[in-house]
């Protein structure tokens, strides 16, 4: 019989590189979910202005202290960073809990990739 060295399961979409760089920026993340959370997160925090604006406050405080990491995480999977930006304004006016967030950026997200909007 051949031995196959083929990883099984879902391709890595972010790179090993940038999740060993989010290990070492959080030692408290241990799981590879986890950092691929963060990261996303982080792609949404880039694109709010890194909390530089006022209008955002809602999910990024502007001294950087408090942050909604579950709704940053949910919008940064967006990839795009207008939409990010379309949905946070929204989101940050209603002043959403997260669970209702959640739903409306997936709704959104859904509609998007169907091509509804």
């Amino acid at each position: 019989m051949e031995n196959f060295s083929k990883k099984r399961g879902r391709p890595r979409k972010i790179p090993a590189e940038v999740l060993a760089l989010h290990r070492e920026v959080w030692p408290e993340l241990t799981t590879e979910r986890s950092l691929n959370n963060r990261n996303y997160a982080c792609l949404a925090f880039a694109a709010l202005g890194s909390g530089e604006e006022r209008k955002y406050a809602y999910l990024v405080s502007l001294d950087g202290r408090r942050l909604r990491w579950t709704i940053l995480t949910a919008l940064g999977r967006l990839e795009d960073e207008d939409a990010i930006r379309v949905l946070a304004e929204h989101i940050c006016e209603e002043q959403m809990k997260t669970q209702d967030a959640l739903r409306f950026i997936r709704v959104m997200r859904r509609n998007a990739e169907n091509g509804a909007l």
